[in-house]
């Protein structure tokens, strides 16, 4: 094929070469490094890069065959590509074929890595270490099926704007190895999320009363099964009063609650206010041990109460070792016969490790090594049954802790109910006085109605005429030490 002399040039002659290997290296990527979505950050990457070396390229064979043609021009004449002659249609027809193949293969590869890369497995293994926490309790929550982009982004333009412009920051710390351990929450997700959620959710919805059963275990020898039947009221008991009443109230339209916290994690809550929409009463409480003073105040923002100042961890929450060892005893996956099982498993399980695989190898050590010491006749007898519930323990721990990007349930609050952290009693403390001395109440009974408390066979239920009252397990504990003190003191993973 004859081409115009102009053709002859080095920048020419050098983005035809760069074009021809950049389209050879993406169609290596393409054909030999597997689908797309099995591409890592590099292959990614890798796409990017060359495709916008062959655009480059592209661009040098016209810029070039410019250049040469008005070097050549003594006479200073415009420069035309005349393409009545063959030569420069020729020419031209090179560069519309390599235009009409780049457009071809980055519309599919740019469509499908889009398409990957707004999927639940780019944002949890393509980064595989720094996400796999996230990733991993995603896929054991209600909302597995809920894809990352539907919370994380929000809706518009300008949404996806802005979390392309996060994702190229967290890109830049990737490579840079500044990303924190562990990962939060950018600014603004609270919004997102928000706004994502009441998709599917909404407050005015009427939720009836659930029904909750639960079964811990105790730190005895005998692993005792402590089982909890209640009733959670979420709203009034008829759907014709809806959100008058229950834990759901906070969501009614007719009220507004307004809060204060001194903590970024909004653990710390001195300061709040109800205001009635209807009638216009308002009602401020505070917290009468930590009151905060005007110049102290004037410094803090004033928010409005939403989901997720209680539904706090709604996809990605990290359960305390006493939550999963408790869910391995109750499957069956740990043997009460076992003696002090849960103490063993508590006390290797809750330790600082620096890394999984450190973890991996101390955990049954730990573990093995307590019967070894107190209940050598295990080992003899039950070391099948030994092996099985450490393997169940193993398995709760590589879905809830990741010492290498320091995640663990303490990391994170979760603000539902108030075993895990403060939750609920960050303002139902009993402590938050108004000035007519109302406060906002600590009663167990305002939220909670109890079915049955006990172990089995010895269960005490509740009758039509007599409610039942809350009994802690364990004799050595009066109704006063946990009725004075935070769920959350000790049941925040590492305690009873």
């Amino acid at each position: 094929m004859k081409l115009p002399e102009s053709f002859n040039n080095k920048i020419t002659k050098a983005g035809v070469n760069i074009s021809v290997l950049s389209l050879i290296v993406i169609l290596a990527l393409i054909i030999f490094a597997g689908d797309v979505d099995e591409w890592s950050v590099a292959g990614i990457l890798s796409y990017v890069f060359f495709t916008i070396l062959w655009l480059i390229g592209l661009i040098l064979i016209p810029y070039g065959m410019h250049k040469t043609e008005k070097s050549s021009n003594k006479e200073g004449k415009p420069q035309v590509f005349n393409l009545t002659e063959k030569t420069y249609r020729n020419a031209f027809y090179v560069f519309l074929g390599g235009v009409v193949i780049f457009g071809l293969v980055t519309i599919v590869g740019s469509y499908k890595s889009y398409h990957y890369m707004e999927s639940e497995k780019f944002c949890g293994t393509t980064c595989h270490t720094l996400m796999e926490p996230e990733y991993t309790a995603h896929e054991k929550m209600a909302h597995a099926n809920v894809r990352c982009v539907e919370c994380h982004i929000g809706e518009g333009f300008t949404g996806f704007l802005a979390s392309k412009v996060e994702a190229s920051r967290e890109l830049i710390s990737m490579i840079a190895g500044t990303v924190p351990r562990p990962i939060h929450a950018h600014e603004g997700i609270h919004e997102v999320a928000e706004e994502a959620c009441q998709q599917c959710h909404w407050s005015q919805k009427f939720q009836p009363d659930r029904k909750i059963v639960r079964s811990h275990f105790l730190r005895d020898e005998d692993n005792t099964e402590w089982k909890v039947d209640m009733t959670l009221h979420l709203a009034a008991g008829e759907a014709a009063f809806g959100l008058s009443k229950g834990v759901h109230w906070h969501m009614n339209k007719d009220v507004k609650i307004e809060f204060v916290a001194t903590d970024k994690e909004e653990q710390e809550i001195p300061w709040v206010r109800y205001t009635n929409l209807k009638t216009g009463k308002t009602i401020v409480y505070q917290n009468e041990d930590e009151p905060l003073d005007k110049a102290a105040f004037d410094t803090l923002q004033i928010q409005e109460m939403t989901c997720l100042d209680c539904h706090s961890r709604p996809s990605h929450d990290f359960y305390p070792p006493e939550d999963f060892i408790n869910e391995s005893f109750a499957r069956g996956e740990i043997s009460r016969d076992l003696p002090e099982f849960k103490v063993a498993a508590l006390e290797a399980v809750t330790q600082e490790y620096h890394s999984s695989d450190s973890a991996k190898i101390m955990i049954p050590k730990m573990i093995t090594s307590y019967y070894e010491e107190n209940y050598p006749e295990v080992l003899e007898e039950n070391k099948a049954e030994l092996q099985k519930a450490i393997a169940a323990v193993m398995k709760g721990f590589s879905q809830n802790i990741f010492p290498d990007m320091n995640v663990r349930w303490d990391k994170y609050y979760n603000n539902i109910g108030h075993l895990k952290s403060k939750g609920c009693f960050r303002c139902h403390d009993d402590m938050h006085v108004a000035q007519n001395e109302e406060t906002i109440t600590k009663d167990c009974y305002a939220c909670h109605t109890f079915n049955a408390l006990g172990t089995p066979g010895e269960m005490q239920f509740a009758t039509a005429e007599t409610p039942l009252k809350f009994k802690h397990p364990g004799d050595e504990l009066e109704d006063e030490d946990w009725q004075d003190a935070l769920c959350s003191d000790c049941h925040a993973g590492t305690g009873p």
